[in-house]
């Protein structure tokens, strides 16, 4: 599909604070946008692989130094990548590969956020 491929201003990014998270709808997919640690506009499928809860619902913490995105359910902990990185039911559980949640290529130019759902040609805004 050409249209994921694309980029789409998705958010104002004077709207998206440090530790907010929020939502977005893209192509017909709710998304959730934070800001990692050095400010920059992540964005990820709006629904933790654990038990489908919506992320948007959760907070963005600091620890170690990283901002990791949190799910209001159980609480797994997500980093940039989308990768698990702690799930606090099992502090000293190391989550396989497969924990981890749908993230999207975001960008920010022009005063917006702009989020790509897949590999494209298009070049950045």
């Amino acid at each position: 599909m050409l249209e994921r491929g694309s980029w789409h201003p998705v958010l104002d990014s004077a709207s998206l604070l440090m530790g907010a998270p929020q939502t977005a709808r893209l192509l017909g997919d709710d998304l959730v946008l934070w800001r990692d640690s050095s400010g920059a506009a992540l964005a990820c499928a709006d629904r933790c692989p654990h038990r489908g809860t919506k992320l948007s619902l959760g907070r963005v913490v600091v620890a170690e130094g990283d901002a990791r995105l949190e799910c209001p359910y159980h609480g797994w902990q997500f980093e940039a990548s989308g990768q698990c990185v702690l799930t606090p039911a099992l502090p000293e559980f190391k989550p396989p590969a497969a924990h981890r949640a749908c993230v999207f290529e975001a960008h920010e130019a022009h005063g917006m956020v702009w989020v790509r759902m897949a590999a494209g040609a298009t070049e950045l805004p």
